[in-house]
């Protein structure tokens, strides 16, 4: 989306501030002004602010670049997809396979390997915080996959409706920093679950600008930006969107 930025960034307004100190005062003689002595000096109180230059750009508003996710596993068939820009949370399904859902963690290690019994590692740290994050108790959060976490990762496939085997293979989770936003899907339902599924971004819109080099002294990646959209005062209403409803697959709650 284009709009104007005021530096406005968005068109968008990026307002940067710099901090400096004014004194202004009065005196002085001239051929008019009664002899020294004969008035009191007139003065005025120094006067601090702040001085703000702004600067109006062209930008465009959006979420950032896009990040393919590959379907993984022995293939299978794409049963269910979110809508685009749909967002999705922890615990919740990307995609489906053959009605098994493929569920998002949040994270920054990858799940390259099976998860089993006697496993160690930053993966199984990782995975068992988001365990433990929904709601899935019983087993202490470290960087060892013993038996009470393979108890626990069975109430975890139940609850999902997947085959309770207390491990967990690459292909039943996405890893992500956080929320996701659905930017675009690669395949449709009906689709052999194979290579890029869809793409995502973050959750949080953000502005990009082509700065002049005598203007990029202003700004530094991730300053806050007013945004001004053609035919629209005001900042713009951004409506949330949320996951597509789809039919219930629980049984029963998490333990907790």
């Amino acid at each position: 989306m284009r709009g104007r930025t005021a530096l406005l960034a968005g068109g968008v307004v990026l307002v940067v501030a710099s901090g400096a100190a004014a004194a202004v005062g009065f005196g002085g003689a001239d051929a008019s002004t009664p002899p020294r002595g004969a008035l009191p000096p007139a003065t005025a109180k120094v006067a601090r602010g702040t001085l703000i230059q702004t600067e109006t750009v062209d930008g465009t508003l959006g979420y950032g670049d896009p990040v393919a996710i590959k379907a993984k596993g022995t293939g299978g068939t794409l049963t269910w997809l979110p809508a685009e820009g749909a967002t999705l949370t922890r615990g919740k399904p990307v995609y489906e396979v053959d009605d098994d859902p493929v569920v998002l963690l949040f994270g920054s290690t990858p799940l390259y390997r099976p998860l089993t019994t006697d496993v160690t590692g930053a993966d199984v740290a990782e995975f068992e915080k988001n365990l433990a994050a929904l709601g899935y108790d019983g087993f202490t959060v470290d960087d060892e996959y013993t038996s009470a976490t393979s108890d626990a990762v069975e109430r975890w496939q139940e609850d999902l409706g997947r085959e309770e085997t207390g491990t967990v293979a690459p292909g039943e989770v996405v890893v992500a920093p956080g929320e996701i936003r659905v930017a675009e899907l690669k395949l449709a339902q009906g689709d052999a679950a194979s290579g890029p599924v869809l793409t995502y971004t973050g959750t949080t819109r953000i502005v990009t600008v082509a700065l002049e080099v005598d203007k990029q002294q202003l700004v530094k990646k991730g300053l806050a930006a007013t945004v001004e959209l053609p035919g629209v005062c005001g900042p713009p209403a951004l409506s949330p969107r949320s996951v597509p409803s789809r039919s219930p697959r629980r049984t029963r709650p998490p333990s907790r």
